[in-house]
């Protein structure tokens, strides 16, 4: 493989978080469970044409993570979010391209905006709003529960 390979790990104390923001252009993003409940990760994997531009912070107790690079991505660029069972916060991403997805997620909120990335979620529950906007891409949702569920395509 040709060009940067990247392998960039974040990790935030969840008792200081309250919620997690996720901006990438057109990488995959997979919510994983955690191993232990005091982890709460960001691994950010693979390979690009430039080495990335990343900001990963937990300022105002939200653990973001966010590539701003303009290149294209090369072979499989892959954003592994390991969230803590019972993590009541709330969860936003936003794509241009991106494909996301969930396994098992329980959170307070969730939100996903996509221009032409797909949301694959086989189990998806939140306390309050779940937000799904996408221009081209598809939705795939198996067992969802929210007590406000909002879709726009």
């Amino acid at each position: 493989m040709f060009g940067e390979k990247v392998d960039v790990v974040r990790d935030f104390a969840p008792d200081s978080i309250k919620g997690i923001a996720v901006t990438v252009a057109s990488a995959n993003v997979r919510f994983l469970s955690a191993e232990t409940s005091a982890e709460l990760r960001f691994h950010y994997h693979g390979w690009s044409l430039q080495k990335p531009d990343l900001f990963a912070d937990g300022a105002d107790g939200i653990a973001t993570f966010t590539d701003t690079s303009k290149s294209q991505r090369v072979g499989d660029l892959r954003l592994d979010v390991y969230v803590p069972a019972g993590f009541e916060k709330t969860i936003s991403i936003v794509t241009a391209s991106g494909c996301v997805t969930i396994d098992a997620l329980e959170c307070a909120a969730f939100s996903f905006a996509a221009s032409s990335g797909n949301l694959t979620a086989k189990n998806l529950r939140t306390g309050g709003d779940l937000s799904l906007t996408t221009t081209s891409g598809n939705c795939t949702l198996g067992t969802i529960e929210s007590s406000r569920f909002s879709f726009g395509s």
